[in-house]
């Protein structure tokens, strides 16, 4: 939690001091218009308490979305699975929610610790508050030593707590003892008198926000009191053009900034005032700077410069003190007051530029070209995860509005689909890597598969828009997929016209990866400046090296391949959720259908004859054959002869992928690039030569592996010392497996190499800040293991410990149990 720069010391801050230190009191109720400082005092409080508390947490309320979204990110941190939302009003879960927490925090071990929670921003217009006060008693009835913080304009909310157990403190503006020092502090304040200021006082209000809006304003400019209150008159002579329909009202300096704003970048840009106003539609309290930078790009082109309109926007903002500065991830983000909001929705309403509904689809393109599909790279994960909150608010802006497809052409409304389809899949596959909310990611993926499907009006078990494998019944649903083949042929021939191709191929933003393999490819250094192909750029590709599909093929397999990367990554996460799910029957049935499916759909996608000479990347996944292997071990275990007939293909398949591969368009891995491609060909080897030894116990296997495991090494170790901005996001997965071969030997020297194997995934995923991951969990418990083997139990017991002190408490005592099994 962060404050703004110079916090202004309210008198309420001792107030919540006194409360907080009433044994009695646990709750306690900050209620104030806004603007009043509530939350400002809130963080500053917690700020100090953190030597006083355990655990700080802080939850936001403004929707049940937002409520639910910063309750997963709590869980998150505890390593809590957070709980499935099992009703569309969200009561459940929050309900379920505060089980499991109460079930941590009155932990024997945490049981005399201390704990405060601030729930900020609650609202009863936007949600029902009974889940919410259900939440707060269920806390208060399982754990003894925790208090709450609530920040309201609400005056009626939480009545029913006893008077000893719940204060109530008002913000209700500063006091004359605290406005004037605070206003003195800015040079123009020093030569005006008293009553000046005073008078100032009476016409603003003396809420923190409006004063401080009004000090940055005269400031600036130079101006003084008198010729800011002629202002303040001209503006509330004409109440209308600051109130809306329902009412809500601006806070009239606020207003004043913003107008003052917008005036001042007309004059240089009047482009710019677009995506100014797509401000209100993000997650305004933590917007990253390059996203104004993306959208400026997106919506004027090469009209301008897009980073020096972005510094333009973000400055004024700054100078006028409409946003701040806060850090989030390790990232410097912008802050805006929901009341800026309003008053930039207000200003709009008089600008009267686009329709709510065209900013929504512009901004739903926005996100769909620059989230980045290709999340096995770190910077491109860490650069989608900016992006996703913001993508979220909008989808569901989006679905809330009634005019979501109100045009009168056919085509617009069909591409506005796939950009939705398109947009909800590189969400679900970036959560999917990022590896903390699988559920989440299952669900967008399901949700695009949905979107994908009915384009072409498909019906079947594929199409189903909610998954029936995770809905707890008795009855395993019998899914089928009928003619699958018809499907394929629909989405091939819904074209998506050589507009829409030619925007996402000149429109979308590639990685550095993309960039160097391009460059190199087309042996030019100047191919994809920024970051985006230029129509130069992929004429070039396309006429003189054949390492771009000409707009109609691409519009011709847009949906298709659209189709096998959703299938692929859905069969992913039921993968991952298959390992935590407490009825792995469904999830299994569920998987292996996604699976077989998505090996028809590329089967089919490899007989048409317009693409033989461009081969999709998704091929090489398919071709590896992992999906295959995961579905004959449904019907048998593996034998001898077909793990070892496993290991034959594999080294075939390995020797035959020196080629290039292409991803919607536009070459994505060249014939000299297949470092990750081998990884993942000797992960399956050396997991092959593992399963097979352990049926055999042949030395002829643990040879045949060790050669195997020493060529991943010498790529692995290449890849370590590479001196590329970015890192394999499978790192983990590619260090576990070579740990968990290395054992097989029983050799004091490979206990040691796969110690350090483990501890290197246990840095890469410590290091990403995840928390308790899959992989993290096998890189501790492989680690554990080894230790006992190398006869280093104090180790390996003080590791075992802290895994414990981190899952104890939590719904994951299978864990727990998995940990005591070794030291029995």
């Amino acid at each position: 939690m962060t404050t703004v720069r110079y916090f202004q010391v309210v008198k309420q801050l001792k107030k919540i001091e006194i409360a907080y230190g009433k044994k009695e009191t646990r709750l306690i109720i900050l209620r104030g218009t806004h603007g009043a400082g509530k939350t400002q005092a809130a963080f500053k409080f917690c700020w100090n308490c953190q030597t006083k508390c355990t655990i700080i947490a802080k939850l936001t309320a403004t929707t049940k979305d937002s409520l639910i979204d910063s309750m997963k990110r709590l869980a998150i941190r505890l390593s809590l699975r957070f709980p499935a939302e099992s009703s569309d009003t969200g009561v459940n879960v929050i309900q379920s929610m505060a089980l499991l927490l109460g079930e941590y925090f009155n932990h024997k071990h945490r049981s005399k610790f201390s704990y405060l929670m601030l729930i900020d921003d609650v609202r009863l217009n936007n949600f029902s508050t009974d889940s919410l006060y259900d939440f707060i008693s269920i806390l208060f009835e399982k754990v003894k030593r925790i208090k709450f913080i609530i920040t309201t304009t609400e005056n009626d909310l939480f009545r029913d707590f006893s008077e000893e157990m719940q204060q109530d403190i008002y913000f209700d503006g500063m006091s004359r003892n605290e406005y004037m020092p605070f206003l003195r502090r800015t040079d123009i304040f020093k030569k005006e008198s008293d009553n000046n200021i005073d008078r100032l006082v009476q016409t603003v209000g003396a809420l923190p926000l409006t004063l401080n809006s009004a000090r940055k304003f005269m400031g600036t400019l130079n101006m003084s009191i008198e010729c800011y209150l002629k202002g303040m008159a001209e503006l509330e002579s004409t109440p209308e053009k600051y109130t809306n329909a329902i009412g809500e009202s601006a806070i009239p300096p606020i207003l004043i900034s913003l107008k003052k704003i917008i005036n001042d970048i007309k004059k240089e840009n009047e482009d710019i005032m677009e995506v100014i106003m797509c401000l209100r539609y993000f997650d305004f309290k933590a917007v990253w700077p390059d996203i104004l930078e993306v959208c400026c790009r997106h919506f004027a082109g090469n009209k301008y410069s897009p980073k020096i309109a972005a510094v333009t926007i973000v400055n004024n903002f700054l100078k006028y003190s409409l946003c701040h500065f806060v850090k989030r991830s390790n990232k410097t983000m912008l802050s805006f007051h929901a009341e800026t909001m309003l008053a930039l929705k207000l200003c709009d309403k008089q600008e009267n530029q686009k329709s709510e509904c065209e900013r929504l689809w512009f901004l739903i393109q926005v996100f769909c070209f620059e989230i980045d599909i290709d999340v096995r790279i770190d910077i491109s994960l860490d650069r989608n995860m900016l992006f996703l909150i913001h993508a979220r608010k909008v989808i569901r802006e989006l679905e809330k509005n009634e005019d979501i497809d109100n045009v009168a052409d056919e085509d617009k409304v069909k591409q506005r689909r796939v950009y939705l389809c398109y947009l909800h899949y590189v969400i679900g596959k970036t959560i999917l890597f990022q590896a903390t909310d699988i559920p989440l990611a299952h669900e967008h993926l399901m949700r695009a598969r949905f979107l994908c499907l009915d384009l072409v009006k498909y019906s079947s078990d594929l199409a189903e828009n909610r998954c029936p494998y995770l809905e707890g019944t008795e009855d395993i649903p019998d899914m089928q997929s009928n003619n699958l083949k018809e499907a394929f042929k629909s989405l091939c021939a819904t074209q998506m016209g050589n507009t829409f191709a030619e925007a996402f191929v000149c429109s979308k933003y590639r990685n550095f990866r993309d960039v160097q393999i391009l460059r190199k490819a087309s042996e030019n250094q100047n191919v994809c400046k920024s970051g985006y192909l230029s129509k130069a750029d992929y004429l070039h590709l396309s006429k003189n090296h054949s390492l771009a599909l000409s707009l109609d093929l691409i519009s011709e397999g847009f949906l298709s391949e659209l189709m096998l990367h959703i299938l692929f990554d859905n069969g992913r996460a039921l993968d991952e959720l298959m390992y935590v799910a407490n009825d792995k029957g469904h999830v299994k049935k569920g998987m292996d259908f996604e699976f077989k499916t998505c090996i028809e759909f590329s089967d089919l996608m490899k007989l048409g004859d317009k693409f033989k000479e461009y081969p999709l990347l998704r091929y090489l996944a398919q071709d590896r054959g992992e999906q295959s292997y995961k579905l004959e071990k449904e019907y048998k275990r593996p034998s001898t002869e077909s793990l070892k007939r496993r290991i034959s293909d594999m080294r075939e398949v390995k020797g035959n992928s020196q080629k290039n591969y292409f991803q919607f368009g536009i070459l994505k891995t060249s014939a000299n690039a297949h470092d990750y491609y081998n990884c993942q060909c000797y992960r399956l080897l050396l997991k092959y030569h593992q399963q097979l030894y352990k049926l055999s116990d042949s030395n002829e296997t643990l040879s045949e592996g060790r050669k195997d495991e020493e060529e991943f090494q010498k790529i692995l170790i290449k890849m370590e010392h590479d001196k590329k901005p970015y890192k394999w996001m499978e790192m983990p997965k590619f260090y576990i497996q070579c740990a968990q071969f290395l054992h097989l030997s029983k050799k004091t020297e490979d206990y040691e190499m796969s110690l350090e194997f483990f501890q290197k995934a246990i840095d890469f995923e410590e290091n990403r800040g995840v928390y308790l991951t899959r992989c993290l969990w096998e890189g501790y418990f492989g680690k554990t293991k080894c230790l006992l083997l190398l006869k280093r139990k104090v180790e390996a017991k003080q590791i075992s410990d802290q895994l414990r002190k981190r899952l104890e408490g939590t719904n994951q005592t299978n864990r727990i149990k998995t940990l005591d099994e070794l030291f029995d």
